[in-house]
This record gives C-alpha cells, structure tokens and sequence, in this order.
C-alpha cells in the first residue's frame, strides 16, 4: 500500500512539474498568502490599499511576467531591473526601459519597463538555466517589492 502511495506521488509531482505554472495576485488591504499548489511560487501580499498586481507564468519553454504598480515604485523597480540586466541590451528614453536580446533570429528575452507596467518575457529554450533562474530570481524580487509598502 505505501508503494502505491509512493509511486502515485512520484507520477504526480512528475505531472505537475511538466506543467505550465501560473501565479496571479491582485494586491489589496489585507494580509494573505497565494500559492499554486502544482509549483513553488508563492506570493505574499503584506499592502495597504493599493492597485498593484503581479502575474507569473513559468513553464518548461517560457518565464513570463506581468506587473502593474503604483508610480511611486517605479524607481526601486528600475533600480533592481538595472542590478539584473545587461546593458548592451538596455534601449532607453524618457517613458520607458526596455532590455531585448536576440538569437537565432528570435528574441530570447524582452524586459519592459514604462509608466506603471512591467512586462518580463523569456524563452528558456534560446538561454542557459542559469540566466532562466536569474530571472525567476528577479520575479521573485519584483513581486515583493511590488507587494510591499
């Protein structure tokens, strides 16, 4: 019996791990914790009133990341974002940031940063792991400091 047990863990943590993982949070005035139970993403929301939200898919092929915040944390996003990203690939002016590599004809990855929004885009095929878990690593980061006051 624990051997079925065990082996049907083991097909369903195979499955869920094969899946795409989609984490979105709407920051409001309470204190509360969201997490997909199929990954290791987790959110939590420690804000007052605010019209911030954090959006993550990460799949087996692609990272995705989708932010809206408070204009106030545009700077310490921008700040973080520059920490984390190259800038041979920074293309900047006065309404945006936004760091974009090309390979093999395709875009490996696409950061945008502009007004209230951010938007992170990586294909996990055209980069290493290393820099696919930066990145993971970097969303982790964004959503807390979008998260907190």
């Amino acid at each position: 019996m624990k051997i079925m047990y065990l082996l049907a863990f083991i097909l369903l943590s195979f499955l869920a791990n094969a899946q795409t993982t989609t984490v979105t949070t709407q920051f409001s005035s309470s204190t509360s914790t969201h997490s997909d139970p199929k990954s290791k993403d987790k959110v939590v929301v420690k804000n007052s009133q605010t019209n911030s939200s954090v959006s993550i898919s990460n799949s087996d092929s692609r990272y995705q990341l989708k932010a809206s915040f408070d204009a106030h944390k545009k700077e310490a996003l921008k700040k973080l974002l520059q920490q984390y990203m190259e800038n041979e690939y920074l293309l900047s002016d006065s309404k945006k940031q936004e760091w974009k590599k090309e390979e093999k004809g395709k875009t490996a990855y696409e950061v945008l940063l502009q007004e209230n929004r951010l938007k992170i885009n990586v294909d996990k095929e055209l980069n290493s792991s290393s820099f696919s878990e930066k990145m993971v690593l970097l969303g982790e980061k964004i959503s807390d400091l979008i998260s907190n006051q």
